[in-house]
């Protein structure tokens, strides 16, 4: 990789994560409430995508016509599959 392809990966890294940080929405486990990641959701051609869940483990579903649910796909990652802490 020469260069100019590291700063134009670098550049594009960079957007990315500003477009997240601007107009993405923090999505939470239904299960444990912790945060689960950030998307940022659009809808073309009746096609409704999450940008953003790539790299998360998360099961996604619908709720009902309206609402999306989001879950950890990995127990080890949700709070309430988890057995309470003994101390």
């Amino acid at each position: 990789m020469n260069l100019f392809e590291k700063i134009r990966w670098n550049a594009a890294y960079r957007w990315r994560l500003l477009r997240f940080r601007l107009w993405g929405r923090e999505i939470t486990c239904a299960a444990c409430g912790q945060p689960a990641g950030r998307v940022i959701v659009s809808l073309r051609a009746g096609t409704l995508r999450l940008e953003g869940l790539e790299q998360s483990h998360v099961i996604v579903d619908f709720a009902s016509r309206e609402t999306l649910r989001f879950r950890h796909a990995d127990a080890s990652e949700c709070r309430k599959s988890q057995p309470p802490a003994r101390g």
